[in-house]
């Protein structure tokens, strides 16, 4: 897994912590990895694309009796291209997405509901210094922060939305 990051954390990580996420994804690495054998770091990250189909499917059961045309949202995201996004991007795609009979015309509703759902999560300075990444999901008493213009979008929907991570370029400083 990424760094030394155990298999555990890594399909948590993806799931909404509930156990039937969780046991999804198991079961999906169960299927694929060889008899007899350990279950291996490729064996967990092979399933990424299955499960992050199976994670839309179950987040499309609880949005869309909402917000029917809420997938126009996760295209938008996916038009964008990276797990983490500034609200002018969004407000960029959606608007071009958006089709004319989606209830939810406002960017910002639209980013308020996702969060509700925890596709995404906002970004929030910390009084004493650095930064947290906010979930309803873990956070359910957090209501959405429409000042936030920083998002990510849950890591179970990677695949999905063909979503790269953002690679930071670092700088080197010159000596001479």
């Amino acid at each position: 897994m990424p760094g030394n990051q155990p298999k555990w954390d890594y399909i948590v990580g993806r799931t909404h912590d509930r156990p039937r996420d969780i046991i999804a994804y198991i079961n999906l690495v169960l299927e694929r990895k060889k008899p007899d054998l350990l279950i291996s770091n490729s064996d967990v990250s092979s399933v990424r694309a299955a499960y992050s189909s199976y994670f839309k499917g179950e987040l499309e059961d609880e949005v869309k009796a909402h917000w029917p045309k809420w997938e126009e949202a996760i295209r938008a995201i996916g038009d964008i291209g990276y797990l983490t996004f500034e609200k002018t991007a969004f407000k960029e795609k959606y608007e071009a997405r958006r089709s004319e009979n989606n209830s939810i015309s406002d960017y910002e509703r639209a980013l308020e509901i996702l969060y509700n759902y925890s596709v995404i999560a906002y970004l929030r300075p910390r009084p004493s210094g650095g930064t947290d990444w906010i979930w309803k999901y873990k956070q359910p008493d957090q209501n959405f922060d429409s000042k936030a213009e920083r998002f990510k979008v849950h890591l179970g929907l990677q695949e999905f939305a063909n979503l790269r991570s953002e690679r930071r370029v670092r700088h080197r400083v010159s000596t001479t």
